[in-house]
């Protein structure tokens, strides 16, 4: 994939190891944005250097391959677009997270998109590449994210020789610094499999005890972590936990890899790697960006 381009999926329950692309469930009509609380409205991002450069530049020489999931409807926004698509400081959510893999060191760059979005995906994206080193193409996604991550693996597969490290991250986390991507890609490049970052959770947290609901336990928020995007893995792990997973559907790619049996390392994330869940999101993150140009 030398040049940025726009493909649909085909085929039908491959395994993702597998050279043909995986079958799409069905437009992505159902993947909203997921009810986690709004923003820490802390500091903007972090601008400091990207992992491009990682330690002794295994990172920075071999490159790593990621997949932007972009294919929420984001029905709360009541836009005429998927929520990828709405504009933060005059780009698209998904020109930012694309943006931030590309300076990073991503060579080969999958969106996945709202099935019959493509088009307009590959218009934001395609100028973000700077070809020749790095590709960029857009895919359909699926009724679940698990689905559209499955035809992001597929086309990575099918490109041939995919990066022995791969980032997944989501369209609707812009603002997260480049630092926050050099420590789990520094992670992974010292050994872990599948790596995420988080931050600590501030509220107290209780569980329900039934599933009547009518009891609750308080839990140790000490050892809780708000889990973030991107997430880092071994890719020839990821792809081989993927094929095990079946039919299931996970919300969390981590979380696929640990039911494969592999353990799940842990990073410092970052407040501003906050998910664009609402409007008022949306409107913290405008604020954000607009702090970050005034101190400059």
């Amino acid at each position: 994939m030398s040049a940025a381009q726009s493909t649909g999926s085909s085929g039908s329950r491959h395994p993702v190891s597998n050279a043909d692309a995986l079958s799409s469930p069905g437009p992505d009509s159902s993947v909203g944005p997921d009810s986690s609380p709004g923003p820490d409205s802390s500091p903007g991002p972090d601008s400091s250097p990207g992992p491009g450069s990682s330690p002794g530049g295994t990172v920075g020489s071999t490159g790593f391959a990621a997949i932007v999931v972009a294919a929420g409807a984001g029905t709360r926004f009541g836009a005429d677009r998927p929520k990828a698509l709405l504009q933060l400081a005059g780009r698209p959510l998904v020109a930012h997270a694309a943006r931030t893999m590309i300076d990073s060191g991503c060579t080969e760059l999958v969106v996945v998109a709202p099935a019959g979005w493509q088009d307009a995906f590959e218009q934001v994206v395609a100028p973000l590449a700077p070809i020749p080193s790095a590709s960029v193409t857009v895919v359909a996604g699926g009724a679940e994210r698990t689905h559209s991550v499955r035809n992001g693996l597929a086309t990575i597969v099918r490109a041939g020789s995919p990066p022995p490290i791969l980032l997944i991250t989501d369209a609707a986390r812009p603002l997260v610094p480049r630092a926050v991507v050099d420590r789990v890609l520094t992670a992974v490049v010292d050994g872990a499999t599948a790596v995420v970052p988080a931050v600590p959770v501030t509220d107290t947290i209780r569980a329900y005890a039934t599933d009547r609901h009518d009891e609750s336990t308080m839990l140790d928020r000490s050892r809780l972590r708000a889990v973030q995007t991107p997430q880092g893995f071994a890719t020839t792990a990821l792809l081989e936990a993927y094929d095990r997973l079946g039919d299931e559907v996970v919300t969390d790619d981590a979380g696929v890899c640990e039911r494969a049996g592999h353990q799940v390392r842990i990073v410092d994330g970052a407040t501003e790697s906050f998910k664009i869940t609402f409007p008022s999101d949306l409107a913290s993150a405008e604020l954000l960006l607009a702090a970050k140009e005034e101190a400059r």
